[in-house]
């Protein structure tokens, strides 16, 4: 039997269970700071690993393959640390498909010492960080964050204010697992169809190029005389073709 259920009053929520309720983030924020660039480098052992925003994907995970490091001596270093569980979005950008994506901290952060750049917002909440993590990168979050940004020289920003503005459903932190272990479990088995997807995609292109050079090369007749045309990237040609310079 279906739960019972109640109209959120935020038109693109809609329903919600009966027992939740829907707030504005800044319910649930503890803290909500901006990032730091530091200075050049110095190349001295003291630079310090910072986090940009291009090191997150469109859909929250981390691609953290040659981070930018950056002297930050002189500030309270401290206070950018990312530890894990912190919530980082990304404020500016010139596509609306990358405003508030949202990384979540995890055991890497504990073992590496980084930082978070001045494109970006750490965010700590004081409910289970992961069903955020999910939030923010839904529709429901995403979708208010592009209504809320604003434009200069057509890069979109949103700033600390804005992400405590968007509404978000609230359900208990027992709730907040369950739907997090589910979510995890439901996207794993989504990506991986997605990756034998996209690797079956790959490999009908492969197959449609192969098919093209085939064609232009041998032809669409069966078993043929052939010879061979002299370029190595061609081969074998019907005895009675030309090889011409284009």
């Amino acid at each position: 039997m279906g739960r019972a259920m109640k109209d959120s009053g935020v038109e693109w929520i809609g329903e919600i269970p009966e027992a939740w309720n829907v707030f504005p983030m800044k319910s649930v924020i503890i803290s909500n700071d901006g990032g730091i660039w530091g200075n050049d480098p110095v190349g001295d052992g003291t630079d310090k690993v910072v986090i940009r925003s291009t090191e997150q994907s469109i859909d929250g995970k981390w691609q953290i393959t040659s981070p930018a490091t950056r002297n930050l001596s002189g500030f309270n270093v401290d206070t950018y640390r990312i530890l894990p569980g912190d919530l980082l979005i990304t404020k500016s950008s010139g596509s609306a498909f990358h405003i508030g994506k949202t990384t979540i901290a995890d055991q890497y952060f504990a073992e590496k010492e980084c930082y978070y750049s001045n494109f970006i917002q750490r965010v700590r909440v004081n409910q289970f960080a992961k069903y955020y993590w999910y939030i923010l990168n839904s529709t429901i979050a995403r979708d208010q964050f592009v209504y809320l940004q604003n434009t200069t020289s057509g890069i979109g920003n949103i700033n600390a204010k804005d992400i405590e503005k968007i509404y978000v459903p609230l359900p208990s932190i027992d709730e907040q697992y369950s739907i997090s272990r589910f979510l995890d479990e439901q996207c794993a088995k989504i990506d991986t169809i997605i990756a034998k997807a996209l690797a079956s995609i790959e490999e009908y292109k492969h197959l449609k190029q192969a098919v093209i050079t085939q064609t232009v090369t041998k032809g669409v007749r069966g078993e043929r005389p052939m010879k061979d045309s002299g370029i190595a990237w061609i081969g074998k040609v019907p005895e009675n073709w030309d090889i011409i310079n284009l």
